[in-house]
């Protein structure tokens, strides 16, 4: 998506953010309806509202605090956070952030965990085959980054995928990895204040 804005000649400024996200959103519309319609098969076939929604809450908080011990491990190996790339990613206000970070636990679960690993086993993957092959693509989608930012999605991103594969609930992956981006989100703002 980042590449055919840009191809493009679409600006870098907070509009131009919303439209590229709003594209990503009907694009998560647009599989759920492929999944419905398309497919004919029930959104339980991504593993979406098979779990009663407690369990999946109670689910997402575990996957929450697991991403950000692991999150925080990385970052401490990596200097993640310390580049140019993150001084221009603290720039942007707030509600756009949140946005991102809304968009990340819905849409890139939906994506890479929901439809992915559940249709590459439907074809005859393996579990470790399905899990692989969406976890490459969701750390090389992270580029724009540079590689600090390919690293700590590889690594997160196999504890997401682990997270998955274990409980099968994608609720449940769309509130651990939302709200990990909106703590680390919260803990990014508050060390720019500090002097």
């Amino acid at each position: 998506m980042r590449l055919t804005f840009n191809g493009l000649g679409a600006p870098h400024s907070i509009t131009a953010g919303v439209w590229k996200k709003n594209a990503v959103w009907i694009l998560a519309a647009l599989l759920i309806v492929l999944v419905r319609y398309g497919e004919r098969l029930p959104l339980s076939s991504i593993r979406l509202g098979v779990v009663p929604w407690r369990k999946s809450i109670r689910y997402g908080c575990t996957l929450t605090g697991l991403c950000g011990v692991t999150a925080w491990v990385v970052i401490v190996f990596t200097g993640y956070g310390s580049g140019a790339g993150s001084a221009e990613f603290n720039k942007n206000p707030i509600w756009y952030e949140t946005l991102m970070v809304i968009l990340a636990g819905v849409v890139e679960e939906l994506f890479f965990r929901g439809y992915a690993i559940e249709r590459l086993e439907s074809i005859g993957c393996g579990r470790v085959l399905a899990g692989a092959i969406p976890l490459a693509l969701f750390a090389a989608t992270h580029w724009t980054g540079g590689i600090p930012s390919i690293i700590i999605a590889l690594v997160v991103g196999t504890v997401i995928t682990l997270f998955y594969l274990w409980r099968r609930d994608l609720l449940a992956n769309m509130i651990g990895h939302g709200l990990s981006d909106f703590f680390r989100l919260g803990f990014a703002a508050l060390v720019s204040l500090t002097p």
